[in-house]
């Protein structure tokens, strides 16, 4: 993460913000312009993807980031199940259907490896009891620059689903 100075330069903010573009291309032609409140909710869903994504790194905090990927995920699986609706409606071809679908997949893929190096992350700028950083509104008058979060692999040999 030490090159990554942007919530752009992530894969899964690339991948949602893809995502949203090809779903708004896609509810600005008929026959999806006629169900407007269709097109509302999944443009709704769309845009929160990439959306959450950057809010949480600009947190700058790694349980908090982790945390609005969950959110930036169900958004995106949101979208997943309005495509699924417009496929059965016939609102769209289908390989505009497997085109977002795969995008949609591939977003959350990101979204989850992401959330797996981020669990890895030390917590040493946390207070150990409230789990608050310690200086959350003192700073003091002449700053050091902060190092990047310590981080490891993620271990694969046991659960990491539950590790907060």
């Amino acid at each position: 993460m030490a090159g990554l100075k942007r919530p752009e330069d992530f894969d899964v903010w690339k991948l949602a913000w893809a995502l949203k573009r090809q779903v708004f291309a896609f509810t600005a032609t008929p026959p999806a312009t006629g169900d407007r409140r269709y097109c509302d909710d999944i443009r709704r869903a769309a845009r929160a993807g990439p959306d959450l994504v950057a809010e949480g790194y600009y947190r700058f905090n790694p349980r908090e980031f982790h945390r609005f990927l969950n959110d930036s995920k169900a958004s995106i699986g949101e979208v997943r199940n309005q495509l699924l609706h417009a496929k059965d409606e016939r609102l769209m071809s289908d390989q505009e259907f497997l085109d977002m679908m795969s995008l949609a997949d591939r977003a959350i893929g990101a979204a989850t490896s992401l959330q797996a190096y981020l669990r890895t992350c030390s917590k040493k700028a946390e207070h150990p009891r409230t789990g608050r950083h310690k200086r959350a509104n003192k700073e003091p008058a002449t700053r050091e620059p902060e190092s990047e979060p310590v981080c490891r692999r993620p271990r694969m040999d046991r659960s990491t689903f539950h590790r907060f």
